[in-house]
């Protein structure tokens, strides 16, 4: 359902004033365009495992326009868009990607752009994404909603008021994608199905992790049935738990503590439930 952009109630709003030319859109070379070590970010890590992530699965349906501005020599410096210049140059076949072309004075005014393109803006929630992957038709997060459901819970688009969870309410999508990655439908909803016959609310991340491990690592001897695994699970209050396992993770000093946590839950889980 599409709905149309209305303004905002005006009252105590004072709009600045408009100053400069707006900006212009053009294709401009990958060759002229410059980074500004002086502001700009280097490439991290997560950087460069997002430029080769646009690169494998690069489509002009999902690029936003680069953000750029005039520096003299027929050059432009990036004010926003490094991600998208470095993976159309890695990808070999990309010669020119679309730009606002903004115009700026000065070095001051141009990092001044830079701060205020990556600081106003509203970030989308791993929720948010995740079900706007199911609308597109991802199967992974398809998946993981046909799982739930299956189990008989639902995944939320949004917490609930007051933190008034239900029974089988999850919105730890990421680690159920996880799950479905190698176990599809049938592995989110076994997972789904002890967690609500545990009465849990919501079905947590550090849960879900730990059941995963108990259940395909292969890490344990013995291997408890689902049922005793619910039922240990249902004599633990949820939150207690989940506290104790982070306690314990603490103590460790370890530097994951989350792996930590969730080797620690899956042993107590296989422990508890072999009685």
């Amino acid at each position: 359902m599409s709905r149309p952009i209305t303004p905002l109630n005006r009252r105590g709003l004072h709009p600045v004033k408009l100053s400069g030319p707006p900006p212009k859109m053009e294709w401009l070379c990958l060759s002229q365009l410059v980074v500004n070590d002086e502001y700009q970010r280097h490439l991290s890590e997560k950087s460069i495992t997002l430029i080769r992530h646009l690169v494998e699965n690069f489509t002009w349906r999902q690029v936003r326009p680069a953000a750029v501005t005039p520096v003299g020599g027929g050059l432009y410096e990036i004010l926003d868009g490094q991600h998208l210049a470095v993976a159309a140059a890695t990808h070999g076949g990309i010669d020119a990607i679309p730009c606002f072309i903004v115009e700026t004075a000065s070095q001051m005014e141009r990092a001044a752009a830079f701060v205020g393109l990556n600081q106003d803006r509203v970030n989308m929630t791993p929720m948010q994404i995740f079900h706007a992957k199911v609308k597109a038709g991802d199967e992974e997060a398809m998946a993981v909603v046909e799982g739930v459901a299956k189990a008989g819970g639902k995944v939320l688009k949004y917490p609930p008021p007051f933190g008034r969870y239900k029974i089988g309410d999850a919105m730890c999508c990421g680690a159920l994608i996880d799950v479905a990655r190698s176990k599809g439908v049938n592995g989110v909803a076994r997972v789904c199905a002890i967690a609500i016959a545990a009465r849990r609310a919501p079905v947590s991340a550090l849960l879900v992790k730990a059941l995963r491990r108990v259940l395909w690592s292969g890490a344990f001897d013995v291997m408890p049935s689902d049922v005793s695994i619910a039922l240990y699970l249902l004599g633990q209050d949820q939150t207690a738990l989940e506290r104790k396992v982070r306690d314990e993770a603490r103590m460790l000093r370890v530097t994951d503590r989350q792996a930590s946590g969730v080797k620690i839950l899956s042993s107590w889980i296989v422990e508890g439930a072999s009685k």
